[in-house]
């Protein structure tokens, strides 16, 4: 399938993970979170995103009635998701095309938090185990004006029992803090995943070695961690599970510059 070519990221979070090979109809249907965004410094102008699931009782499809599948967007106000085809959902903002802002590379803690979560829900998962993909096209654009379609590939595990291993209560300890106290997160994980903490100054995630907490250290200022896991023996290494959790500063602590965009509402 080569490497991907697409201007903008996409993850897939699928629930349970991995998918699990139907044994009957009554058998719960799986849900699927296309995570939509731009980690590159160039903003992305997009158009439209079509998803084409594979369909068919084989190894390599993912389920044999489409018809049964839901789709929404979100956030549910910029975005719609709906089947156009008996195999494709269409993804289109509500104007007529949607900003993705880059990394700003002279300021990386400045990162535009746009981006679309394409959810598909109520699938029925055919009873046959193997590796599915979902097929990404993508309508974008550089400067809004020429505009290319690209394509990536997805590929999904349809396994024959679900992992109990998912990450579970995340926490900060201490959660309720005054300025310059230490801080550890935690949280219940398995060894057999890949842990990263994504930084609040929008810097690129940190790796953490040790599979069940990490010392951030000193806060000055009410702070959102988010945990990042993915599962390393995968070799595209997507995130499979996202939780957060916030530590609240009492006596908070703001530079110069940022208690002057607090009052005059400056970005």
């Amino acid at each position: 399938m080569g490497n991907p070519t697409t201007l903008l990221d996409y993850e897939i979070i699928a629930s349970p993970y991995p998918l699990v090979a139907a044994r009957s109809t009554a058998s719960p249907p799986a849900s699927l979170d296309l995570v939509v965004s731009n980690s590159g410094s160039e903003v992305v102008y997009c158009k439209w995103i079509a998803v084409t699931v594979p369909v068919g009782d084989l190894a390599q499809s993912l389920t044999t009635d489409f018809s049964a599948i839901r789709a929404s967007a979100n956030p549910s106000g910029d975005w719609s998701f709906d089947k156009v085809t008996d195999n494709t959902l269409y993804g289109v903002p509500q104007d007529e095309k949607a900003v993705f802002a880059g990394k700003p590379t002279t300021d990386p803690a400045r990162v535009a938090e746009n981006g679309v979560i394409l959810g598909l829900y109520n699938i029925p998962v055919n009873k046959q185990p193997g590796i599915t993909s979902l097929h990404i096209r993508e309508n974008v654009s550089r400067d809004g004006t020429t505009w290319t379609r690209n394509d990536r590939y997805l590929r999904l595990v349809k396994g024959t029992v679900a992992r109990t291993n998912e990450p579970r209560s995340f926490y900060a300890s201490p959660s309720d803090v005054d300025r310059a106290t230490e801080v550890t997160l935690h949280w219940d994980g398995s060894p057999d995943l890949g842990y990263w903490i994504e930084r609040p100054d929008g810097k690129d995630p940190a790796p953490v070695p040790d599979p069940t907490s990490y010392k951030v250290g000193r806060i000055d200022r009410t702070t959102t961690f988010h945990l990042l896991v993915r599962d390393t023996r995968d070799e595209q290494h997507q995130v499979r599970y996202r939780l957060s959790t916030t530590v609240t500063v009492r006596n908070p602590k703001y530079d110069a510059a940022q208690v002057r965009n607090l009052l005059v509402g400056e970005e």
